[in-house]
C-alpha cells in the first residue's frame, strides 16, 4: 500500500477570464512565483508532520487559464490513484500547512473533505454541507463509480466563469455517490481556514487544535507566506 502526498504547482499563461472570477484578479506571472513560496513552505510542513508518505509528487504544467490547471489536476488525481492502486492519496494545496505530527493515511474508507466553507458560500450555493477542497483525501477503498461519476461531471458541466467548479464536482462526489458515516464526516481540525485576518476559532474548534490549516492564498499569497510562518515557528 503507498500513501503519496500530493501538491499542485502550475503556471497560467492568461490573466483575464477565469483567472479573474471570484474577486481573485492575478499578475499570473506573479502569483506563480509567490505560489512557489508558498509551495515550498508548504510542502516541508507536509514532509515533516504528515505520518507515512510514502512519495510525494507535484501537478506541474502551463494552462491558458486557472480553471484548466484546476480541472486537469483532478484528471491528474485520478490517473495518479489508478497507476499505483492500491493507495491512499492526500492532495494539499501550496496555501495550506502541516502544524504537528498527523495521520491521516487509512483514516478513511471514503472520498473526503473535512470542514464547511465560509457561511457566505454556503448560503450563495444552498449546500450547508458545502466543504473546502484544498485539502481532499482519495484512498484506495473509495469506490470507481465515485471517480466515473465526478469525472464526468468535470467534462460535462465545468463552468469556467465559476470559481467554485471544483468544489461543486468534488462536493456531488462526496455525497451523491457514497454514504459518509453521519456520525464522522466533519473534521475541522484537518482543513481549519486561518487565513488573514486571524481567526482563532472556525467551525467550533480553536486553532490551536488545528492540525492542517488553510491560509486562502488567492486572497494574498504575500500575506499567506507570512501567516504560514508564523503558525509554523519560521522566522
Amino acid at each position: 500500500m503507498k500513501n503519496i502526498y500530493l501538491s499542485a504547482l502550475y503556471k497560467v499563461r492568461d490573466n483575464a477570464g477565469p483567472a479573474n472570477v471570484g474577486g481573485c484578479k492575478m499578475d499570473c506571472g506573479a502569483t506563480y512565483a509567490a505560489y512557489k513560496r508558498l509551495y515550498d513552505v508548504s510542502s516541508q510542513s507536509f514532509l515533516n508532520n504528515l505520518q507515512a508518505i510514502d512519495q510525494h509528487v507535484l501537478f506541474e504544467g502551463e494552462f491558458d487559464h486557472i480553471q484548466d490547471g484546476v480541472r486537469e489536476c483532478l484528471f491528474f488525481t485520478h490517473k495518479l490513484w489508478k497507476d499505483n492502486a492500491p493507495c491512499n492519496i492526500l492532495y494539499a494545496a501550496p496555501d495550506t500547512a502541516c502544524l504537528r505530527p498527523t495521520m491521516l493515511f487509512g483514516r478513511f474508507a471514503e472520498f473526503r473533505m473535512f470542514n464547511r466553507t465560509p457561511m457566505r458560500n454556503r448560503r450563495k450555493r444552498g449546500f450547508d454541507r458545502l466543504l473546502n477542497a484544498d485539502v481532499k483525501y482519495f484512498p484506495f477503498t473509495m469506490d470507481e463509480s465515485v471517480w466515473i461519476n465526478g469525472l464526468k461531471m468535470a467534462r460535462e458541466q465545468w463552468n469556467y466563469g465559476d470559481w467554485n467548479s471544483e468544489q461543486l464536482v468534488l462536493h456531488a462526489m462526496m455525497w451523491e455517490w457514497q454514504n459518509v458515516p453521519e456520525d464522522d464526516w466533519f473534521h475541522p481540525e484537518l482543513a481549519f481556514q486561518a487565513y488573514v485576518p486571524r481567526p482563532l476559532r472556525y467551525n467550533g474548534i480553536p486553532l490551536s487544535e488545528a492540525h492542517i490549516v488553510h491560509l486562502a492564498g488567492s486572497r494574498g499569497a504575500d500575506a499567506a507566506l507570512v501567516r504560514m510562518k508564523e503558525l509554523l515557528g519560521i522566522a
